[in-house]
C-alpha cells in the first residue's frame, strides 16, 4: 500500500490510543494528544502476543481488532450517554478547561515569535527526517534491524534473536525491549515493503507529542508566556533535536523522554489533586517505557514505588485498591517479555554482567573519574545550550518549592533515575570512558523533560514569592 499504508498505520495506532485513553478518564482533547504514544505502546504489545500465537502480522489481523473495538466502544457510549445523559462523565465531547480562560486572549509578540519557533522546530525536523537516511549506528544495528527481521519472519522470531552471529555484534541487544522495533515493523507491514526514510516519521510524532505533552502539563499552573519560552527552550535543545532531526532519529530514546514525561507528568497531578486516574496513567506510561527500553524497567520500579507509598500511606485501603490495577498494567507490559527473554540462550554478556557487591565495591573508586567526565557534558552549549544551567540555578534559588510534595515526587525521580544511569558506569564491564561518551548524552534526553517541568514549577514559585513580598511591602 506504500504510503497510504503507512499513514494508515499511524491513524490505527492513535485510533486504539485513543480507545484506551478513554478507559482512563481522559478528555477528548487529551485522548487526542497522548493518542500515538498509548496506541504505539498497546499495538506493539498486541503484535508480540500475536508473535507468542504464532499469528503472522498482516495489516487486516494488525488493525481490524482495533476497528471493531473502536466501533463497540462508541456504541457502548454513546447508548450510556442516551440513556443516562446527566450521569457526570459517562460521555463527553467536551475540551479540557484546565486553561479555558487564557484561551481566548490574543497573543503578545513575544508569545507569537516562540510559537513561530516551535512551529519552525517542528517542519524542520520532518522535512530533515524525510529527507536524510537512517544515520544512527543503534538504528541501523539495532531497531531497525530487528524491525526488518520481525516483518520478514512476520513476527518476532526467537532464531533470529538468538543467532550469535546478531548478539555477539550488538552485546546484550537481544535483550532490549521491541516497541520500537514492532512499531516499525508495523510500519513496513502496511506498507508492504521497508522504507526507514517514510517509517522516520514515527519518531516525528513522539517529538511533536514531546512538546504537545510539555506545553499540557505546565500551562495549567504556569501563564502562557512561560510556558511558551520553556516550551520554545526545549524544542530547540540539540540533543534533542540531534534525535528528532539527525543522526539520531530512530532511537528509542525520543520515544522513552516520551514516556518519562508524561509518567512524571500525571503523577505530578496526583501528587497535586490526588486522582485515581492520574496514578493508573502515570502507571500506564511507565509501564510502556519499560516496554520501550531497558532504563524504564529502573524508572517504573522506582517512581511506582515512591507513588504508591504515598498513595497508601494517606489512604490506607483506598490507596490499595489504586495501587494493584497499577501493578496489574506494569505486569502486563514488563512480564511477558521478561520471560520471553529468560528463555533465550545467553550469549553475550550485558552492562550489568558483571554486577555483584563485590564489583560495586570495587570500582566506586570509578565515581569521580564519572562525575567529572559527565558534568562538563551537561553545561556543554552545544548539547544542551543553557538547560542544565538554568536548572541548577532555579532549583538552587527555588529550593523552598522542595516544601510541595508534587515538586519533590519530579525532583525524585530525576535524581533517582540518573543515579541510577551513573552506577550502571560503576559496574559497567566496557572501557569506562567511550562508554560515557557514546551513552550518557543519549541517557540525559530521557530526563531533559523531567528537568524543564522542574524548573517551570520553580519558576512559578520564585515569582510567587516575589509577587507576595512586593505586595506585603506595599501593605500599610
Amino acid at each position: 500500500m506504500g504510503t497510504f499504508g503507512l499513514f494508515l498505520a499511524i491513524a490505527l495506532v492513535n485510533v486504539a490510543g485513543m480507545a484506551i485513553g478513554s478507559f482512563f478518564g481522559l478528555s477528548f482533547r487529551e485522548r487526542l494528544l497522548f493518542a500515538w504514544p498509548i496506541g504505539a505502546g498497546v499495538v506493539s504489545l498486541q503484535m508480540f502476543f500475536y508473535s507468542l500465537a504464532s499469528i503472522p502480522f498482516s495489516p487486516a489481523v494488525i488493525g481490524w481488532p482495533w476497528i471493531g473495538f473502536t466501533i463497540a466502544l462508541l456504541a457502548w457510549r454513546i447508548a450510556a450517554f442516551f440513556s443516562n445523559a446527566t450521569r457526570g462523565g459517562a460521555w463527553s465531547f467536551t475540551f479540557s478547561t484546565r486553561y479555558a480562560a487564557s484561551r481566548s486572549v490574543a497573543l503578545s509578540p513575544l508569545e507569537t515569535a516562540l510559537v513561530l519557533v516551535i512551529v519552525f522546530q517542528v517542519v524542520f525536523s520532518l522535512m530533515n527526517l524525510v529527507a536524510l537516511p537512517v544515520q544512527g549506528y543503534d538504528t541501523w544495528v539495532i531497531w531497525f534491524l530487528k524491525a526488518k527481521a520481525f516483518f520478514i519472519d512476520s513476527g518476532v522470531s526467537a532464531a533470529f534473536l538468538s543467532d550469535p552471529v546478531y548478539s555477539n555484534a550488538n552485546p546484550g541487544a537481544y535483550e532490549y525491549p521491541i516497541l520500537v522495533p514492532l512499531l516499525v515493523s508495523a510500519g513496513y507491514v502496511f506498507m508492504g515493503y521497508v522504507d526507514d526514510r517514510l517509517v522516520k516519521i514515527f519518531f516525528w510524532l513522539y517529538y511533536l507529542n514531546l512538546l504537545g505533552a510539555f506545553y499540557y502539563f505546565v500551562r495549567p499552573f504556569s501563564t502562557r508566556l512561560v510556558a511558551l519560552i520553556l516550551c520554545a527552550m526545549l524544542a530547540t535543545v540539540p540533543r534533542i533535536m540531534e534525535q528528532a532531526a539527525f543522526g539520531g532519529a530512530g532511537y528509542a530514546d525520543m520515544p522513552l523522554a516520551v514516556y518519562f514525561l508524561a509518567a512524571t507528568g500525571f503523577g505530578f497531578r496526583f501528587f497535586q489533586e490526588g486522582k485515581k486516574n492520574d496514578f493508573l496513567l502515570s502507571a500506564l506510561f511507565l509501564s510502556i517505557g519499560a516496554w520501550t527500553k531497558s532504563e524504564g524497567i529502573t524508572f517504573l520500579a522506582s517512581v511506582l514505588i515512591i507513588m504508591s507509598a504515598y498513595a497508601v500511606y494517606t489512604r490506607r485501603r483506598e490507596g490499595i485498591k489504586i495501587v494493584i490495577p497499577a501493578v496489574v498494567i506494569a505486569v502486563l507490559f514488563v512480564l511477558p517479555w521478561r520471560l520471553y527473554v529468560h528463555t533465550l540462550p545467553k550469549l553475550s554478556f550485558t552492562m550489568v554482567s558483571e554486577l555483584s557487591v563485590s564489583t560495586v565495591l570495587s570500582n566506586m573508586e570509578r565515581l569521580p573519574f564519572i562525575l567529572k567526565v559527565i558534568v562538563p557534558k551537561l553545561f556543554t552549549a552545544n548539547k544542551y545550550h543553557i538547560t542544565w544551567a538554568l536548572y541548577a540555578v532555579l532549583t538552587l534559588w527555588g529550593f523552598r518549592s522542595f516544601t510541595r510534595r508534587e515538586y519533590a515526587f519530579l525532583q525524585a525521580a530525576l535524581w533517582i533515575q540518573l543515579s541510577f544511569y551513573i552506577f550502571v558506569y560503576v559496574i559497567t564491564p566496557f572501557d569506562l570512558k567511550p562508554h560515557i561518551e557514546t551513552s550518557f548524552d543519549r541517557l540525559t534526553i530521557h530526563l531533559l523533560p523531567i528537568a524543564f517541568l522542574c524548573m517551570a514549577v520553580c519558576w512559578k514559585d520564585i515569582f510567587a514569592q516575589g509577587d507576595a513580598r512586593r505586595v506585603e511591602v506595599l501593605t500599610p
